[in-house]
């Protein structure tokens, strides 16, 4: 026992020592994410696909945490000022932002868009959408067969969601497989694409799968002509896919969490492993398929094989189409 006291009072000594070091590190290190309430960056207009896929992760995070989660509207060039400016968010994950795959990645090579990779770390994709081809109702268009007699006679006009984006390549991957040249007109977003179509500046409309929202009441006449996607979706049964129309067309966007690329590993960690969660829990799955998403769960250590293919698909693409060319 005279042997041990000597040893129990050095430990006893080390212990009130070591504690002080650990205090001082405390603060550096990342709170359990969220550590409080959260804003959620929308780079569209109020109503849009995105819109609708914050509410239903809005309600299961309030639920699940307790905590609030505020929407952040900054539409403006279908996603470019949002993604641009996510530089200037606290990087300690209180602000998220929803960021629009490929589309957000083709706006790194539009001259002067903003939109920096480096300074952007995608955490999650939570969902997928596949393009489809609205047109209004009453109809001016009814089906796919009748653009290509509709555009002979020139200066037919297909509405879409930015220069650089998804609904560009689609519309460039149509008139390639009908032999025609269409004229692409970019708007901010889905939103104000439709609400062209709607006032005549456009024949149709490159979308989305679920029904958007206009903010005008009794202005929602829509109708689905086809999908670019490898099968139906279970939200638009009846509205055949390309593919069953001859057509090889199959263009769509995945929809992720961002934070700015200098939030600590361990948060975006935490966020990955949060969203991870919930996009494997079926009852948000099936709020997911029924508004026409595709649910994914694509976490934070696959991010860099995804992005990589990603890129490399659409990369060929955007060469290919000229999508410098309107």
């Amino acid at each position: 026992m005279t042997r041990l006291c000597p040893l129990l009072f050095t430990a006893l000594a080390c212990l009130a020592l070591f504690p002080l070091r650990v205090d001082a590190a405390q603060p550096d290190y990342p709170a359990l994410w969220p550590a409080g309430d959260v804003t959620f960056t929308i780079p569209f207009n109020p109503g849009s696909e995105t819109d609708q896929l914050f509410s239903l992760i809005k309600e299961a995070f309030i639920g699940k945490t307790g905590k609030e989660m505020t929407a952040r509207y900054v539409p403006g060039k279908a996603g470019t000022h949002a993604w641009a400016r996510m530089v200037d968010d606290a990087p300690d994950g209180s602000v998220l932002t929803a960021i629009v795959l490929p589309d957000a990645h083709l706006r790194t090579i539009q001259h002067d868009s903003g939109v920096d990779f480096d300074a952007i770390a995608i955490c999650h994709v939570i969902a997928s959408m596949p393009a489809t081809l609205w047109t209004r109702v009453p109809e001016t268009i009814a089906s796919v067969d009748e653009i290509t007699n509709a555009a002979a006679n020139g200066n037919f006009t297909i509405a879409g969601s930015g220069s650089y984006s998804v609904s560009q390549l689609s519309a460039r991957a149509l008139d390639r497989q009908l032999g025609i040249r269409t004229l692409y007109i970019p708007y901010t977003g889905t939103v104000t694409a439709a609400g062209a179509m709607l006032d005549k500046q456009a024949e149709l409309f490159w979308g989305y799968s679920v029904r958007v929202t206009l903010s005008k009441p009794g202005r929602t006449s829509f109708r689905p002509l086809a999908i670019a996607a490898a099968t139906r979706l279970p939200a638009l049964p009846d509205t055949p896919t390309f593919k069953e129309l001859g057509l090889v067309v199959e263009e769509g966007v995945y929809i992720g969490i961002a934070v700015p690329a200098d939030t600590p590993e361990i948060t975006r960690e935490e966020i990955s492993e949060y969203f991870t969660v919930l996009a494997g829990d079926p009852v948000f799955q099936a709020k997911l398929v029924a508004l026409g998403f595709v649910p994914q769960n694509i976490g934070l250590r696959d991010m860099p094989a995804f992005f990589t293919e990603m890129k490399s698909a659409v990369d060929g693409k955007a060469q290919d189409f000229s999508l410098h060319e309107q």
